[in-house]
């Protein structure tokens, strides 16, 4: 089910969030392009980045001591 069509929103709230929604279109395009292109991710709200780098910048805060003191492991070596 998509936003715009919840059950429990009247009427009127769903043609206002319809209306709020990118056209299935342009984000079809996008994919495309981003397949033929080889790309990994798709921006279809450049005006969330404000969020997505304080997001990225929490994680970076994070990054610490591991859960277990000295624990360095969890990767597998290419050898």
């Amino acid at each position: 089910m998509s936003e715009g069509q919840q059950p429990d929103l009247p009427p009127e709230m769903q043609e206002r969030l319809r209306a709020m929604m990118m056209e299935p279109i342009w984000l079809g395009r996008a994919v495309v392009k981003a397949v033929e292109e080889n790309k990994q991710h798709i921006i279809t709200h450049p005006d969330h980045l404000p969020t997505l780098k304080a997001r990225v910048e929490a994680l970076y805060e994070a990054y610490g001591e591991p859960a277990q003191p000295g624990y360095g492991g969890g990767r597998i070596s290419d050898a």
